[in-house]
Order: C-alpha cells, then structure tokens, then sequence
C-alpha cells in the first residue's frame, strides 16, 4: 500500500488540479441550464469537447434557439437526422437522439421546460435522483451534472457536498491505477480509493481527470508530471 505521506502529496496536488477545473460559480441563465442538461446527454463515446459542441451544432441546423424546444418539437427520427448530418455529430446518433429527446420531454413536463428547476431549492439526494430518472443519463451522468450544478452554477442545493463521489472516469482510473492508489482501473475502485484519501471532499481527486486528458493518456508525457516522482513505473 502507498505511504500516507505520499498519499497526502498525491492527493494535494489533484486537489489543486481540481480546483483549476472549477469556474468561478456562475448561476444559469434558463437556457444555459437547459444547453447543458442536453449536451451531456451526448458525453458518451467522445471527446467532452465533441459532445459539448453537439446541440449548438444542431441548433444552427435546425434554426431553434433552445435545445429543450428542438428536441420536443421534432422526433427521435428527425434528430437523430440531424445529427448524422455531415459531418456527422456522433458516433452514437441513434442512442443520441433519444437520450436528448426523453430527457428534453422530462424537462419540458417535469420541470416547466427550465432545467433550473429541477435542483432549485432541493436537497442533493432528491437532485442526484432527479437526474438519474432522466431518460439520457445514468449513475455517472448524473454525478457530472450534479458538480456543475453545486460547483460551477453554486445552485441552491441542500446538504452536505462531502456526499459527492468522485466521478470513475477513465482517465480517473487510469491516473490513479498508474499512480498505485488502486489495483486495477476499475470505477468501483477509483470511488473507493477516493473516499479513502479525501474523505471529507472525495471528488477532489477528480483532479486525476484534467491529468489523464492533458498528460497521463495513452501515451503519457511523464516528463511535464507534477507527479512524475511519485509514480511507481519510475
């Protein structure tokens, strides 16, 4: 097992990793709420960037201005058109369009068509619950919304932000597999792991996601590591 000295370090610059990722907190306009409850419905099987970019592109395609209205006016079929549209804006445009229209109903009927709505002044277990019922998310999704929501919008959430698990992403499994905090590159593990070394904040060891996309990826760049001294492959 590691040493809790070199844990501690570790630790401490994920940390700081971490919170370079975090904007200023910012509340949503109603349609910035909305774009972004849309677009992570495509945050599966590409890049972030890819899948954050994929409504704005549908949105020039299809001449709406709100991503909720576009994916409730028009069908699975029609969207999933629009999306296989060249270049085409994913590799998923099927599974896509219907994640993007069953969350865009529940939004609409759910929630008065404002995704604000659904977390504006709840608990954070009834919002984590909320967001795993949305017919395009799931565990993983959820949790991503959930940070953005308390960490990047600062929304008026009840409860205690320790309760936010770190987010087994691969890259997150990856750093800390590499790095010999867990045995294998499993999500279970990489949670494990990180409500082990940051108890009170687990989720700050998510600063093991900006390392693996920036410099620990499938062919590392180990010289520019602020890590690189405490890896066990050196």
């Amino acid at each position: 097992m590691p040493h809790p000295s070199r844990e501690h370090e570790i630790v401490s610059v994920l940390a700081g990793l971490f919170e370079e990722m975090v904007r200023e907190p910012e509340p949503p306009s109603r349609g910035e709420a909305n774009y972004t409850i849309i677009a992570l419905c495509g945050n599966r099987m590409i890049a972030y960037e890819r899948a954050w970019a994929l409504p704005r592109t549908m949105l020039a395609r299809t001449g709406f201005s709100d991503p909720v209205e576009m994916c409730t006016s028009l069908s699975v079929a029609e969207l999933e058109t629009v999306i296989r549209q060249p270049p085409c804006g994913h590799r998923l445009p099927g599974r896509i369009a219907a994640a993007m229209s069953g969350t865009a109903h529940d939004v609409a009927d759910m929630y008065a068509g404002d995704a604000r709505n659904l977390y504006s002044s709840q608990d954070v277990a009834t919002v984590l619950a909320r967001l795993e019922a949305l017919p395009g998310y799931g565990q993983k999704l959820a949790r991503l919304a959930l940070r953005i929501i308390l960490l990047d919008w600062a929304g008026d959430v009840r409860g205690d932000r320790a309760a936010l698990d770190v987010t087994p992403d691969l890259h997150v499994c990856r750093v800390l597999f590499r790095l010999g905090l867990i045995e294998r590159a499993e999500p279970r593990l990489a949670i494990e792991a990180a409500r082990r070394l940051s108890p009170s904040a687990p989720y700050l060891v998510d600063g093991a996601f900006a390392l693996g996309t920036t410099i620990c990826g499938a062919k590392p760049k180990c010289g520019a590591c602020p890590l690189w001294v405490h890896c066990p492959q050196f």
